[in-house]
């Protein structure tokens, strides 16, 4: 197989800068959709005649089939135009925002949110992909934090704006879903006028059967987790039948994916040390940042009383956290030249803050929470970029989509795990105490729950500490591209925009 090595396509400081505009912009869409509604499920539940059951089914719809279809944007990106995909990514996104906003029951906007979902997938997954392609692992740290930052806020401003939204005259929790499709078109825009990348040489047939068996999997994982524990039992016959097929979905897709020419998901990349231990330490980070915006921002209204708006400017000390520990981690990780050291000590901080926030209930004044809140936000802002880092600082040019997928994927998949499991715990403990102590039973609930999210943390951290501390290259195409590394690691598809 001829092998073509992509020359590094970044290009001067100011055209960097000027592509960034349109990552950074797709990136607070995409995480600003995510959490936009959570200060207005109350409102959405009561006005379509939804139930509590269904409340963590409006968020983790739409991350299901983000989590499910990340793979294969990704994969699609080393071997088509990632501008393209990236702008078909974003129309698809404003397609399923609109329907979401027009839903006239629970169910049909679940069904608009899982649609939304892949549009979300598309632009999660290919922001890091073109940040690769642009920027060695030495620099793109630097990059990296601003991109991470803006998603941060996205993330956990969206309670804010959501609950701006809801309380406005004449709006109304529709425009949660419509609000961000002006900034999806604008990103288009900017996409197109900026961001400039050499076409794909790669013409390798495309593994259509890994497409559909890797992204089926993760799908029937996802619905398991987050199904168990509501509608059917953790230990019952339904459950069983999702493990059943979850297991037999992984036996074809390792079988298929060993004997493809041009394999989805190259095996030999879930072979090495530094993608294995980070896929561990990025589930439970993901799990932490989502369920803690969604969960912090009902105590608040709950059991503290307060309203959609207020409850969302709560969060702001955790936003403020988040990107000081992106910003800072990135800047320190572009000028040392590693990133272990900044994930060990995010781990730890995500840990100490969670364990923090387990000791609060309804009476805990909020200045204290605020402060748990901001070290929780520094770990978790050292956290989610390096992870991506320290791995792309391990792949071949031709390997960054795939390679990259599977960690955003991972971590995707720990916010619908973190929220599907934490919710049934929160739900169950709520139900066993009288309707008027609900305030009380939230705050205390809530706090159980992050007790429970900082001993998970505590597996990051071990998984962080087992990291190799390899320095980041200064080149965007790895060292290991030639065709004789290519032989022995396996086939694979050539590199391309």
């Amino acid at each position: 197989m001829e092998l073509s090595v992509a020359p590094a396509p970044g290009g001067s400081r100011g055209q960097i800068l000027r592509a960034m505009s349109g990552l950074c912009l797709a990136s607070f869409i995409v995480t600003l959709s995510g959490t936009i509604v959570s200060n207005a499920l109350p409102r959405i539940l009561a006005d379509l005649g939804g139930s509590q059951s269904q409340y963590p089914w409006v968020v983790t719809s739409s991350l299901l089939t983000a989590t499910a279809t990340a793979p294969i944007w990704s994969r699609l990106a080393d071997r088509t135009s990632k501008r393209l995909l990236f702008q078909a990514a974003l129309a698809f996104f404003a397609f399923g925002s609109v329907l979401c906003g027009v839903a006239p029951t629970t169910e049909i906007l679940l069904v608009f949110r899982a649609i939304e979902g892949i549009g979300m997938g598309g632009l999660g997954a290919l922001v890091y992909v073109v940040l690769a392609a642009l920027i060695s692992p030495r620099e793109r740290g630097r990059y990296a934090s601003f991109v991470t930052a803006v998603a941060a806020t996205g993330t956990v401003c969206g309670p804010l704006l959501g609950g701006v939204i809801i309380e406005a005259p004449m709006l109304g929790w529709r425009w949660c879903f419509w609000a961000p499709v002006p900034l999806a078109i604008a990103a288009v825009v900017l996409l197109q006028r900026t961001l400039r990348l050499p076409a794909s040489s790669d013409r390798a047939r495309v593994d259509w059967i890994g497409a559909l068996v890797i992204p089926s999997t993760i799908g029937v994982f996802l619905a398991w987790v987050t199904l168990a524990g509501r509608e059917f039992g953790w230990l019952s016959w339904a459950s069983a039948a999702f493990v059943v097929t979850t297991g037999l979905l992984i036996i074809v897709g390792v079988t298929v994916e060993q004997r493809a020419p041009n394999p989805f998901l190259p095996p030999w990349l879930l072979r090495q040390r530094t993608m294995l231990l980070a896929l561990v330490a990025s589930v439970v980070i993901g799990g932490i940042s989502m369920a803690t915006s969604v969960y912090l921002a009902q105590y608040f209204q709950v059991s503290r009383g307060q309203s959609p708006t207020a409850s969302g400017l709560l969060l702001l000390p955790m936003v403020a956290g988040i990107v000081s520990g992106t910003i800072l981690s990135g800047q320190l990780v572009s000028r040392l030249g590693r990133c272990k050291r900044y994930l060990v000590i995010g781990a730890a901080l995500a840990s100490t803050g969670l364990a923090l926030l387990g000791t609060i209930d309804r009476t805990t004044p909020l200045e204290v929470i605020a402060g748990y809140m901001v070290i929780l936000g520094l770990g978790v802002g050292s956290s989610l970029q390096n992870l991506v880092i320290a791995v792309q600082n391990e792949l071949a040019y031709h390997e960054l989509g795939a390679g990259t997928s599977v960690v955003l994927s991972f971590q995707s998949l720990g916010g619908a795990i973190g929220l599907a499991i934490l919710g049934s715990i929160l739900a169950s403990r709520v139900a066993e105490v009288p309707v008027q102590d609900a305030a009380a039973a939230y705050g205390d609930a809530t706090a159980l729950i992050f007790r429970i999210a900082a001993v998970s943390a505590l597996v990051a951290l071990a998984a962080v500490l087992l990291l190799r501390d390899t320095p980041l290259r200064t080149t965007v195409d790895g060292p290991e591209v030639d065709a004789e590394s290519v032989r022995r690691q396996g086939p694979a598809g050539t590199g391309g925009a």
